[in-house]
């Protein structure tokens, strides 16, 4: 299977989108790095449990830079397709990203998810089936350093102890489901189908749990900030039924036991 292939079945609605070109040219990309992500990251217990002001500043400079490629290859600039193909395979060769402190991640594995590896495999692959320097080679490779990353980058265990503290039990939320869909959306364009699978299952536990008002047991315990975590959690529910959707499951339709 060559990566157009494989882009295909995970987005076979691809269409140019000229309007993608104004957006890209708003984007303040003068802070661009060389590449397209850091390449070291530490769990920084200061605040935040093991996130750190500097981790989210860090990950959110690289940011504006992919999204310019990101919308300029969406508007059909083969170029900006061809850099994110190249930058991600580039990165893949220096193992950029790599993480340390993987026993105090916590919230930076969450950051690490949620402020880029979405971002990132959503504009690669926009990239895949446009670029011009594309083959399964680069792909392949990608694909194993990538495997790498959202292993290391994977809070499950610690951050369900994490809740067991708080609240006796280990819970499923806006955490879980923001891991789910880049863990799904890796598994959607490299072929593994334990990832796909794993994003499914975590759909339908969070769906298990929903009230009758459309809030969730444990993002409404939160205070004043209930409302912004039980929307980052429909965020993410929306972003694994529509990956799932673009293999021809329909995770909308899902009803509960209790329905």
């Amino acid at each position: 299977m060559n990566p157009n292939e494989v882009h295909n079945r995970s987005n076979p609605n691809f269409v140019i989108r000229p309007e993608c070109k104004a957006i890209a040219a708003k984007l303040d990309t003068q802070d661009r790095q060389d590449d397209l992500l850091p390449q070291v990251i530490r769990a920084d217990l200061s605040v935040d449990f093991g996130s750190g002001s500097e981790n989210k500043s860090k990950l959110q400079q690289y940011l504006p830079p992919l999204y310019k490629l990101g919308y300029e290859c969406l508007a059909g600039v083969t170029s900006a397709c061809d850099a994110i193909i190249e930058g991600a395979h580039d990165a893949s060769k220096k193992n950029l990203l790599h993480l340390e402190d993987l026993e105090q991640i916590w919230q930076t594995a969450f950051e690490i998810n949620d402020f880029y590896l979405r971002s990132f495999l959503t504009v690669y692959s926009a990239a895949l089936p446009r670029a011009t320097n594309s083959t399964m080679e680069k792909h392949t490779e990608t694909g194993a350093w990538l495997d790498n990353v959202i292993n290391s980058a994977d809070e499950y265990t610690f951050y369900n102890f994490y809740s067991e503290l708080l609240y006796g039990e280990p819970y499923l939320g806006n955490h879980d489901l923001s891991q789910a869909s880049a863990r799904m959306h890796y598994g959607i364009l490299w072929g593994d189908k334990e990832r796909i699978v794993e994003g499914i299952n975590l759909y339908k536990q969070e769906i298990n749990l929903l009230r009758t008002d459309g809030s969730f047991p444990y993002e409404s315990s939160r205070g004043v900030s209930s409302l912004f975590y039980i929307n980052k959690v429909m965020r993410d529910l929306v972003t694994l039924a529509e990956l799932a959707r673009s293999i021809d499951i329909d995770l909308y339709s899902y009803t509960s036991p209790d329905g």
